[in-house]
């Protein structure tokens, strides 16, 4: 059996025991005290692409409740250490008025910009025990997983093809990065060109300060859903994608 870190960290506010487990290293171990109570939720998988978000954004568990949606109660961030390792998560002491913990990134005021899996706490208390297998939370899976929770996207540029388009998992990186824009509004630029947001279709397509792509030819983009995917934080998500290279 291949040796176990394990590091005890206390998430922000609301937890008072959290041990996260990777498959190598030494023993930490921190302890801040809290009021006793809550939830207990352990996270088990192997998760790769962590190492990609940096800059504010954090992957993270956090803690919800019905009240503000957008803003996690606490949180605990996941290193970089445990990258691409079997890791366990024990978060002890959850706040008894949240009612879902996420697998999340979260910006560094704890606002949630993408989920990666999101379960409901039970109504009891007790654990709650959540297996997420082997899963890649990049850069590019986050931007996957706004399109998906936006069913407009995924609606007419999924298995369909509207537009020579497709965001469905297996063909969005292909059909997005390099490739040229086919809207009149948007010739002479790629849909995404690695490391250039505001030369890139899709960027320029959901900017609200941007003049293109408001339905000249074909569909309004921004009039649809740009608001939306913007008050979720998406486009900076995006961006950043783009700035990073565009990886898949």
């Amino acid at each position: 059996m291949a040796m176990r870190h394990f590091c005890r960290i206390f998430a922000v506010l609301l937890a008072t025991a959290v041990l996260c487990a990777c498959d190598e290293g030494d023993i930490q171990e921190k302890e801040v005290g809290y009021a006793q109570g809550g939830y207990t939720v352990e996270l088990h998988g192997r998760l790769t692409g962590i190492d990609g978000w940096n800059d504010g954004y954090n992957l993270v568990v956090a803690a919800f409740d019905e009240k503000d949606k957008d803003y996690d109660m606490g949180e605990l961030r996941i290193g970089d250490d445990c990258e691409g390792k079997d890791t366990t998560i024990v978060w002890t002491n959850i706040n008894h008025i949240a009612t879902s913990v996420e697998l999340c990134v979260a910006t560094r005021l704890r606002r949630r910009v993408v989920c990666f899996r999101k379960e409901v706490l039970p109504e009891d208390g007790g654990t709650l025990r959540i297996d997420v297998g082997d899963l890649n939370v990049g850069l590019f899976s986050g931007v996957e997983a706004l399109f998906s929770d936006n069913r407009r996207c995924v609606g007419c540029h999924g298995e369909g093809n509207f537009g020579q388009l497709r965001l469905n998992h297996e063909n969005a990186h292909a059909d997005l990065v390099g490739k040229t824009a086919h809207r009149a509004e948007f010739e002479g630029y790629a849909r995404v060109e690695p490391g250039q947001p505001e030369a890139s279709a899709l960027h320029l397509m959901l900017d609200p300060d941007d003049e293109r792509g408001k339905g000249v030819t074909m569909f309004n983009h921004k009039a649809a859903y740009g608001d939306e995917l913007n008050q979720q934080n998406a486009l900076s998500v995006i961006d950043y994608w783009i700035s990073a290279g565009a990886p898949r």
